[in-house]
């Protein structure tokens, strides 16, 4: 019997961008919790992270919606976005 292939949960987004984005995380943040310059892998890497954090977001994953606020508001793995950063805190409300 044929299936289509379910579209991931939330959850396993959240898990996966986690998985991938905290050890960047933690190698390249600084003292004053800026970040550092990240290599080209890291940024393809970070990509990734923010492509499964706002499918994840898209669901509702109210930890994916804060983390990507924060990542917006702090430049962090992605340009400073204040206005992404707004919608992110305005979609946890």
């Amino acid at each position: 019997m044929c299936r289509a292939k379910l579209p991931d949960s939330a959850e396993k987004m959240f898990d996966d961008g986690c998985t991938i984005g905290l050890p960047i995380q933690r190698r390249v943040q600084q003292d004053d919790g800026s970040w550092g310059p990240l290599s080209r892998r890291q940024q393809r890497q970070m990509d990734e992270v923010v492509r499964l954090w706002e499918g994840a977001a898209e669901q509702g994953h109210t930890l994916a919606q804060h983390n990507l606020g924060v990542m917006y508001e702090h430049g962090q793995g992605v340009d400073v976005n204040v206005k992404k950063a707004i919608e992110c805190a305005r979609s946890r409300a």
